[in-house]
């Protein structure tokens, strides 16, 4: 009687153990999925972040080079026009390219679509925010 109760008890273990590894699994498969899922998510930002910080020193140098060297002499001699505008713009543009690695100028045509859309319009955006 003892072995037939323990036979009964060892068969019904193991079919619960036979429906319940699979859900449990599963479960785990999503769980680990899920995860790495966010993992994956928090590394792209953190690239993300990185690059952006990079690329916008970068700008942020080359237009304040460009002042420095190009247009605070030219306003100090009363010759800044739409010319010299551009030409200090094209400047910012050529350092800021310099200073920018190929993983970045690609990380930016990957994001962005086009390098120089997106340089004209930081460049622009920073060159207003100095008020150049």
């Amino acid at each position: 009687m003892n072995q037939e109760l323990s036979g009964i008890i060892l068969v019904a273990l193991q079919t619960v153990l036979t429906a319940v590894i699979p859900v449990i699994t599963a479960y785990i498969i999503t769980l680990i999925k899920t995860k790495m899922d966010y993992l994956r998510i928090a590394a792209d930002n953190e690239i993300y972040v990185k690059n952006m910080d990079i690329i916008e020193a970068a700008i942020i140098t080359a237009v304040a080079y460009t002042a420095q060297i190009f247009v605070d002499r030219l306003k100090a001699e009363n010759k800044w026009t739409v010319q010299e505008h551009e030409e200090a713009f094209e400047m910012a543009k050529t350092r800021t390219i310099e200073l920018l690695n190929p993983e970045l100028k690609e990380y930016i045509t990957n994001t962005y679509g086009n390098l120089h859309t997106y340089l004209n319009s930081e460049i622009e955006a920073e060159v207003n925010h100095r008020k150049i």
